[in-house]
């Protein structure tokens, strides 16, 4: 009896894995530019467009507890070298706010949908990858 070695699932296993390995570099590449940061301001503003490139989204918003821990901040660029603090109830009138309320991930069907209308009812579904034109958000 005769084995016959196939060298195209050995070749597409091992893109697979050089694929993985590139992405795990760069997440730790991120990752220690977060730990390197001397403050939250510095993370939303500076390290947003790494993390946005690493997963391919056009746009990210991190938010931080306010003080007071009523409330969600993030910062928004409002020009060249201009920034304005966007504050958010923690609440159940916002995804952020729910998510922030409810210390849970999130994973809506159609993230335009609640863009529109923030009211609409939120489901929280186990973890699992978003679909398209959706938005994971989570808490901790």
């Amino acid at each position: 009896m005769s084995t016959v070695y196939d060298a195209k699932p050995q070749t597409q296993n091992l893109a697979d894995i050089s694929s993985k390995l590139e992405l795990q570099k760069q997440l730790q590449l991120v990752t220690n530019r977060i730990h390197a940061t001397t403050n939250v301001d510095e993370i939303m503003l500076e390290v947003g467009i790494d993390v946005c490139n690493l997963l391919g989204a056009d746009r990210l918003t991190i938010y931080a507890l306010s003080d007071d821990r009523a409330s969600i901040i993030s910062k928004v660029k409002t020009g060249l070298t201009s920034f304005k603090d966007l504050k958010l109830p923690i609440n159940e009138q916002s995804i952020a706010g729910f998510v922030a309320a409810n210390r849970m991930l999130i994973s809506t069907a159609n993230a335009a949908i609640h863009a529109t209308s923030p009211t609409a009812p939120v489901r929280s579904r186990p973890s699992q990858a978003p679909a398209a034109n959706s938005a994971a958000v989570s808490a901790t």
